[in-house]
């Protein structure tokens, strides 16, 4: 993402080259990289990495572009035949599929109420646990279910309305929902409903939201009383991020430790 910012600032193309390294080499680490040409796609739709002649239409914007997301893409498909080589097929076997023998109404309702979740950990990251199986729901109207759906649908408007007079908001929360696309089970099945770990690329999102919020809180312009407002936010929140993470850390102290608190976490737990 960094080296496409570059390109895009000062056109030397080996910044490009930089770019397709980079991405095959985040596709060999995870899968959850995959979704890195659309995230830049939206980006320059928001005219974020080099300013948008409104009166230019998107078409006209992006016709020059496609060559090097043409590019992209050709790093995305030598990734994708070397993993069916290496594996046979690209995604996993049936039988380690998250929901397998789960109905359908099972498998949407614990879909939902994952991202929900993931939006849960970003905010408040406590109650850490190595499984969440357990924590499937049954029916689509289930109350958490449709709290986590009325939230995505909030933060959807949020995002369209935002386009113009706030791009960059939009763009991160693009960014959190284009990367946690590939995970969610929302378009193919995967061997867990949620995890923890999947939130690695999108967390980088809920960081930019909340430095984009506090640099608006500082500004000179703002009230003083915002200004401290901010100053005391960012200090509390460090300091709880802090604390979950000293508490979590102790858990992973020794293997009898951890495992018995996995174990009283969620007794019935495969």
């Amino acid at each position: 993402f960094i080296f496409w910012v570059k390109f895009r600032k000062t056109d030397r193309w080996h910044y490009l080259i930089l770019t397709c390294l980079t991405y095959f080499l985040a596709l060999g680490a995870k899968e959850n990289a995959a979704p890195l040409p659309a995230v830049l796609l939206l980006g320059e739709t928001l005219g974020l990495f080099r300013s948008r002649d409104l009166a230019k239409t998107l078409a006209v914007h992006l016709r020059p572009l496609l060559s090097h997301f043409v590019i992209l893409g050709s790093v995305f498909l030598g990734y994708f035949f070397l993993r069916l080589n290496a594996l046979g097929q690209f995604g996993i076997d049936a039988r380690g599929l998250a929901f397998t023998g789960d109905s359908i109404q099972t498998r949407w309702a614990s879909t939902l109420f994952g991202i929900g979740q993931y939006l849960r950990l970003s905010l408040l990251p406590t109650e850490l646990r190595i499984d969440y199986l357990a924590m499937k729901l049954n029916s689509l109207l289930d109350w958490r279910v449709l709290l986590s759906l009325g939230i995505m649908i909030v933060l959807g408007f949020l995002a369209f309305r935002l386009r113009r007079g706030a791009p960059r908001i939009t763009f991160w929360l693009g960014w959190f929902a284009l990367f946690l696309l590939p995970i969610s089970n929302l378009v193919i099945q995967i061997g867990t409903f949620l995890a923890e770990r999947f939130l690695f690329l999108p967390s980088a999102a809920f960081c930019a939201l909340l430095g984009t919020a506090f640099v608006y809180g500082l500004s000179d312009e703002r009230q003083q009383w915002i200004r401290w407002l901010s100053s005391l936010s960012a200090i509390a929140l460090l300091t709880a991020f802090c604390w979950i993470t000293v508490d979590r850390n102790r858990d992973w102290r020794d293997p009898e430790r951890f495992w018995r608190t996995a174990l009283a976490q969620e007794p019935v737990s495969q």
